[in-house]
């Protein structure tokens, strides 16, 4: 029931552009660290509100910086897209600005354009030390992995989130994933109406 309230408020507010915050993330004093993926234009304003209000120590963020733009197919829009790219990243850091940020380009990112204005992204996968815990960030995850540590990743719907045998799963694309360094709580936060019509998708459908 609480679950069900939770998700109510958080549809609510993000009618209106506007991050709901659960009372246990709002009291944490951290350090945190916010995980997106797979993020349209549309939903920058709120990414913006939300990290100004967390203030994460950490922001990870696994491709797809612009993904209402589908430069891998649409090679039209990557001017679109590279003003779009550096519009998130300056804005982001300026919500932000104490926050590290790790980029993993995915299949619609150019590395070369994000290049000069943001930490040097892997078009693959990075492996990552948070707080003496591995990170392992990808873009695409399609199969079990057999290190141990918090697996961060976006592009489709499945997999889903998960724990397994201290392996954690984190997809980016269902939700902004915030996780509290300090007792290792993970809040699954819900994504502004409307977002995954921005990118063009639909729940189930593979990510373009």
């Amino acid at each position: 029931m609480r679950k069900f309230a939770s998700k109510s408020k958080a549809f609510i507010w993000g009618l209106f552009n506007q991050p709901y915050i659960p009372e246990g993330l709002a009291k944490s004093e951290g350090p945190l660290i916010m995980h997106i993926s797979d993020t349209p234009v549309q939903i920058y304003q709120f990414i913006y509100k939300l990290a100004a209000r967390l203030k994460p120590a950490v922001i990870i963020h696994t491709g797809d910086l612009a993904d209402n733009h589908k430069i891998e197919n649409q090679t039209e829009q990557i001017a679109h897209y590279e003003i779009a790219a550096k519009r998130f990243i300056n804005g982001i850091t300026k919500a932000a600005p104490s926050a590290d940020l790790y980029i993993v380009a995915g299949n619609h990112d150019l590395i070369d354009a994000i290049r000069d204005f943001s930490p040097q992204p892997d078009n693959e996968e990075q492996e990552i030390e948070l707080y003496q815990r591995k990170f392992f960030l990808r873009h695409e995850l399609d199969i079990e992995q057999d290190k141990k540590g918090y697996y961060c990743f976006g592009h489709k719907f499945e997999p889903s989130h998960r724990e397994t045998e201290g392996t954690v799963y984190l997809n980016g694309l269902l939700n902004i994933n915030i996780i509290d360094a300090q007792n290792w709580k993970i809040y699954h936060l819900e994504y502004p109406y409307g977002t995954n019509e921005y990118r063009k998708m639909t729940y189930r459908r593979t990510g373009l």
